[in-house]
């Protein structure tokens, strides 16, 4: 019977459905030949060929003992030699002329003559320092390929060798170029240690803090030298080194508080510098220090203190470092009392034993305060004829020249060729306090010396 919309469901057209395929049995795979294997001849060496490969019997990994790493591991690889030839430049070093000097001191007294080729051991160890400075600046900027070593050693004698030449000016300018000696990059990277030498970096301290016009710059400086031997001296109790190490940074350390103390004073902070050298001292009475702290006190004119400080402590000059500095100092209370007659009396009980030179002088600017110039002049000239000739010396003796006369540089220029020949014949140039071994070497002497 047709359904209500006259379609008959025998005439209606199939569904599609699949059969069922499990009562069929899978055909094997037949072999086949494409176009590219019949009758290939490299198909067939390719096949006898790896059948020729022999099969390893070993495991591709190795065995575990063999994969550890070795009991002694490879170091790692040096770092790279640091490159100091900007300290080799020719444009770093000045000229040096010779128109501050006076005309006696501008010929050498040695024969042959020296010249800036003598070795540099020769110049240094015969107060050349002209002549040693002009060597170092040659060698640093003629050699190439120097070591490190070398090369700060140079540095170094260049820098001091102006130094003692009063050109300080100039060697502050020459120190710039080490920039911060207090750098990793002056660093050793495997021991920590800093390359420089110690000397080195205790005179660029001052001498940059010089040449950039701020003194607290060597004030920091000092600072952080005195980190490092600290540094040191513990590295040293670590490590129980040698006893002599410790002792030589134990040195180094008081130094920069000395120089630090120093500076205070040249910045004119006095009562800083006083609280200073009070706190380098270590319980115990120190000759050295109560010396500087009276010097201190009378700079700033405080006697009483400065008399505090001469009546502790040793009598007498006991210290072994200190060796009688107290007696030396105690005449400039009486001075600084305005009570020259006992001064005078102190000076000379002075003289003849270790600081003659020493007494002699100040006796002769106590003279000079006291009114008798004359004395002061047979004093002074007294110590040139002994073959002493020290700045402080040559400058008095110069001011009593212009004291005394409106002549005063034809005197001052005779005092030059007095001390040059004095020198020249191996009886002059020695400094103040020397005995007669350094009273024989030649010094140079500039126009500051004597007043001209």
């Amino acid at each position: 019977m047709p359904d209500s919309q006259g379609t008959d469901p025998a005439s209606a057209p199939k569904k599609h459905s699949r059969n069922a395929s499990y009562n069929r049995t899978p055909l094997a795979r037949r072999s086949t030949r494409g176009p590219l294997d019949a009758d290939d001849p490299l198909s067939a060496s390719l096949v006898s060929e790896a059948s020729n490969v022999p099969v390893p019997t070993t495991p591709f990994s190795p065995p575990k003992s063999q994969s550890q790493p070795p009991e002694h591991p490879l170091l790692p690889p040096s770092p790279p030699p640091k490159d100091f030839a900007y300290l080799q430049r020719p444009e770093i070093f000045h000229p040096l002329s010779n128109i501050d000097i006076p005309p006696p001191f501008r010929t050498s007294p040695h024969d042959p003559p020296f010249t800036p080729t003598t070795p540099l051991p020769t110049l240094l160890s015969t107060h050349n320092y002209r002549l040693a400075a002009i060597s170092a600046a040659t060698t640093l900027t003629t050699t190439p390929s120097l070591p490190p070593p070398h090369i700060f050693s140079l540095f170094y004698t260049r820098l001091a060798s102006l130094t003692l030449l009063n050109l300080t000016h100039i060697a502050a300018q020459e120190s710039k170029p080490l920039e911060d000696i207090h750098s990793p990059f002056y660093h050793d990277p495997r021991t920590g240690h800093n390359i420089l030498p110690w000397e080195l970096r205790v005179l660029v301290v001052r001498l940059q803090a010089i040449a950039y016009g701020d003194l607290k710059r060597a004030v920091v400086g000092y600072y952080d030298l005195a980190r490092d031997a600290r540094r040191e001296i513990q590295r040293a109790r670590s490590e129980q080194g040698d006893v002599e190490v410790g002792r030589v940074w134990r040195e180094r350390l008081t130094e920069c508080g000395i120089c630090v103390g120093n500076v205070l004073i040249e910045m004119g902070d006095l009562g800083t510098a006083r609280r200073h050298f009070e706190g380098l001292r270590r319980g115990e009475r120190d000759e050295v220090l109560d010396g500087r702290l009276a010097m201190v006190c009378l700079r700033m004119g405080d006697v009483q203190a400065a008399r505090g400080y001469l009546d502790t402590g040793t009598e007498g000059g006991d210290d072994d470092r200190g060796e009688g500095t107290k007696d030396v100092i105690r005449p400039l209370l009486s001075m600084a009392d305005d009570r020259y007659e006992d001064a005078v009396e102190e000076w000379r009980a002075l003289r003849g034993g270790k600081w003659d030179t020493i007494a002699t002088q100040n006796l002769a600017v106590c003279l000079l305060y006291a009114g008798k110039l004359h004395e002061t002049s047979t004093l002074l000239s007294s110590l040139i004829d002994s073959g002493h000739s020290f700045h402080t010396l040559t400058f008095n003796l110069a001011t009593v020249y212009e004291l005394s006369t409106e002549r005063s540089r034809a005197q001052k220029l005779e005092l030059a060729e007095r001390v040059a020949a004095l020198m020249k014949a191996g009886g002059g140039g020695g400094g103040e306090g020397e005995g007669d071994e350094g009273a024989t070497m030649w010094a140079e002497r500039g126009n500051a010396d004597f007043k001209l």
